[in-house]
């Protein structure tokens, strides 16, 4: 039986109340953040307890002028293009072999990690028009992880355990893969230690 307000409305005597909205707790505070305007953190710097990290995000095969633009967003991204592989290109044999193709570099050194700890890399990328879908190679130093498709603005996510010692040394790539016309914006890095 569902619930009916008397004839003359709800009651406005007695006790009031009000909906309640609980304020959302933000997201998680990265660990540390990369954009192209800052490419580079490093916090090592403090306690011998305390987790440091030194990472930078480089790009190679960047894109300038009006296709390198991202409409709608107030950021400078770095744009990937005009150099990427074809679909199923194999690992390269060298990471020197990298700088010959649009990609984006993530380098991490961290070290002073607690055990049992995993670190998130979060990738923020968009794919530019003239067709807005991209796809990329995801690289661990050469050897090939995943090959992600992009679609309009999106997250490239890579979870790694943090190896006993906590140290941790990474060298991540990001290869652009279609023709000449692919554009990438690369909008930043958040790195989650969880």
């Amino acid at each position: 039986m569902l619930a009916q307000w008397p004839a003359d409305g709800p009651s406005t005597g007695g006790p009031t109340w009000k909906p309640s909205h609980p304020t959302p707790v933000g997201a998680v505070e990265p660990w540390f953040a990369l954009t192209p305007r800052v490419p580079a953190v490093d916090n090592r710097l403090g306690t011998k307890s305390d987790a440091g990290v030194a990472a930078t995000l480089e790009t190679f095969g960047g894109v300038t002028g009006p296709s390198a633009q991202v409409p709608g967003s107030d950021s400078t991204p770095a744009v990937l293009g005009g150099q990427a592989v074809p679909p199923g290109t194999p690992s390269p044999p060298s990471v020197g072999e990298f700088a010959r193709y649009s990609h984006a570099r993530i380098a991490l050194d961290a070290e002073g990690i607690p055990t049992g700890h995993q670190c998130l890399l979060l990738v923020a990328v968009r794919a530019l028009p003239p067709r807005e879908v991209a796809a990329v190679q995801i690289f661990v130093g050469t050897e090939h992880v995943a090959d992600d498709p992009v679609t309009g603005e999106d997250r490239l996510a890579l979870l790694m355990d943090v190896p006993d010692g906590g140290r941790l040394a990474l060298d991540v790539r990001l290869r652009l893969v279609g023709g000449p016309t692919e554009r990438l914006a690369v909008l930043g890095v958040a790195g989650h230690l969880l």
